[in-house]
C-alpha cells in the first residue's frame, strides 16, 4: 500500500473513531465540572452577599443571582429591575441589618454575581444539550430511566453498544467496581447496585428491597439498550409500564 493511501485510510479511521457518544461523554464531564465550580462560586457569593443583605433567605439559584445583580437596598427604584417573584422575596424580607457597602464593593460583588449567572445559563444550556443528545442516541433508555441516568450509564459503560452487550447483572453493579473488587478480594458484602441508585425508584426504599429493585431496573435497562442498538424500535413505553408494575408489587410486599 502506498504511503498516500495509508494516510488516507488512517485519516478515515480516525474520523470514524469518534461519534456522538464521545461528545455526550465530554459534555457530561464538563457539566459535572461546571456544577462543582458553580457550587463553590455560589457558596462564596452567598457569604459575601450576606454581609450586605443578611435577611435574604432564598435557595433558588437563579432568583438569588437576579437579586444580587440588580437590587440595591439604598435605591428602591432598583426593585423595578426584578421580576415579580424576586421582587416579592425582597419586599417580604425582614428589616435590613447588613453592613454598609460603598460603590466599589457593590460593583465587584455584582461582577462576580454576573459571572456566576452566565455560568448558570451555560449550565442550563449544556444540560438541555445533554438531554437532547442522549435522546437521539438512546431513545428507549432515556424514556425508561431519564436523561441523567441514561447518560451516566452510557458513559460508565464506555458506549451504548457495550452497555447493550452487558448482562443485566453487570449493569446492576455498573459504577460499583471498587465495592465489587473488595467483595472478590476481601470477601466483603457484594454491592447491590451501582449508579442505578440514581433511579427515582431507589429513593426511600428499605435496604432489604434495594437489591431486588436494582435487578428489576437493570433487566429493563438491558432490553432498552439492546433495542436502541440493534432493532431501533421504540419499545420504552411498554418496558416502563412493566417496570412500574413490578416495582409497585415489590414496594407493597
Amino acid at each position: 500500500m502506498k504511503r498516500e493511501d495509508l494516510l488516507k485510510k488512517v485519516k478515515s479511521e480516525l474520523k470514524q473513531s469518534y461519534g456522538r457518544e464521545d461528545y455526550l461523554q465530554h459534555a457530561s464531564m464538563a457539566l459535572a465540572e461546571l456544577d462543582n465550580a458553580l457550587n463553590i462560586m455560589l457558596e462564596n457569593l452567598r457569604n459575601w452577599y450576606a454581609m450586605y443583605f443578611p435577611s435574604l433567605k432564598i435557595n433558588d439559584r437563579e432568583l438569588f443571582l437576579e437579586i444580587a445583580i440588580n437590587y440595591d437596598r439604598d435605591d428602591k427604584s432598583t426593585l423595578d429591575r426584578l421580576g415579580k417573584k424576586a421582587r416579592r422575596i425582597v419586599e417580604d424580607a425582614e428589616d435590613f441589618t447588613g453592613s454598609n457597602a460603598n460603590k466599589s464593593d457593590l460593583e465587584m460583588l455584582r461582577k462576580f454575581a454576573k459571572q456566576a449567572y452566565n455560568m448558570q445559563l451555560l449550565r442550563n444550556e449544556m444540560e438541555k444539550y445533554r438531554e437532547n443528545t442522549v435522546k437521539e442516541i438512546a431513545k428507549n433508555l432515556t424514556y425508561l430511566v431519564g436523561a441523567p441516568l441514561a447518560t451516566a450509564l452510557i458513559v460508565e459503560a464506555k458506549g451504548l453498544r457495550r452497555l447493550a452487550n452487558m448482562p443485566a447483572s453487570s449493569i446492576q453493579v455498573l459504577g460499583a467496581e471498587k465495592a465489587l473488587f473488595m467483595h472478590l478480594t476481601k470477601h466483603t458484602k457484594p454491592p447491590k447496585h451501582g449508579i442505578i441508585f440514581l433511579h427515582p425508584a431507589m429513593r426511600g426504599i428499605k435496604k432489604s428491597k434495594r437489591g431486588k429493585i436494582a435487578r428489576l431496573i437493570a433487566a429493563k435497562i438491558a432490553i432498552a439498550a439492546k433495542a436502541d442498538v440493534y432493532t431501533k424500535k421504540f419499545i420504552a413505553p411498554k418496558l416502563k409500564e412493566e417496570l412500574d408494575k413490578k416495582l409497585l408489587e415489590v414496594r407493597n410486599k
